[in-house]
Order: structure tokens, then sequence, then C-alpha cells
């Protein structure tokens, strides 16, 4: 299967997890493209002073692939900064949350899977 991405949906969401501010998400593939397998494949843009609040995954587990800008990420409790390249991984009952605190936008890929 090839998806153009003039077939995918844009949505804006509020206060993502109780985070900050409103949150982009280009849905890439929707959950019966993926068999099932994973709940979301989407492109997020994090403009500054935006957020996804804290929340688990567990059973099921999410990456975050991060493409652009720099972040701030709650990894279980620990604070860290993470830029372009960097992957964070959450699941078995971890939790996360990561924000941006830059001028420039936060772009990257979450992944959920089930």
């Amino acid at each position: 299967m090839i998806k153009r991405r003039n077939e995918m949906q844009t949505r804006v969401v509020e206060h993502v997890r109780d985070g900050e501010g409103k949150v982009q998400f280009l849905d890439l593939l929707r959950e019966e493209e993926t068999l099932g397998k994973m709940r979301v494949t989407s492109e997020v843009t994090l403009e500054k002073g935006c957020s996804i609040g804290r929340h688990p995954h567990g059973p099921d587990a999410e990456i975050y692939i991060i493409t652009q800008g720099k972040a701030v990420v709650d990894d279980n409790g620990e604070i860290s900064t993470v830029s372009a390249g960097d992957v964070i991984y959450t699941g078995g009952g971890a939790f996360h949350a990561i924000a941006n605190e830059e001028e420039e936008p936060v772009k990257l890929f979450a992944l959920v899977i089930k």
C-alpha cells in the first residue's frame, strides 16, 4: 500500500493528556490500515509552549522518533532534553510526557503499538 500525504488527515487537539496548548497530528495510517497492530501512527508537531501530558503505557507501548527541534521529556520520572535523531520508548507500565520550550517547532513520529 502506498498512501500519499494528501490522503492523510490532519487534526489539532487541545490539552493532549492534560498537556498545554494545541498539538497537531498528521495521521499517517488509520488503525485498520495496520491490521489493528498500531493504535497511533502520526507525525506530531508541538509549537513553543505546547506539550503532551504525562501518561502511562501498558499493555501498549509508544515510540517517539524526534525529527526536528529540541524537547523536554519526562521519561518515567527522569527529565531529559531530546533532539532530532533521538528515540524514546515507553512501555511496560512506564509513563512519559514531552514539551516544547524552544522557539523552533518540535516534530516527531508517534507510534503506539498494541
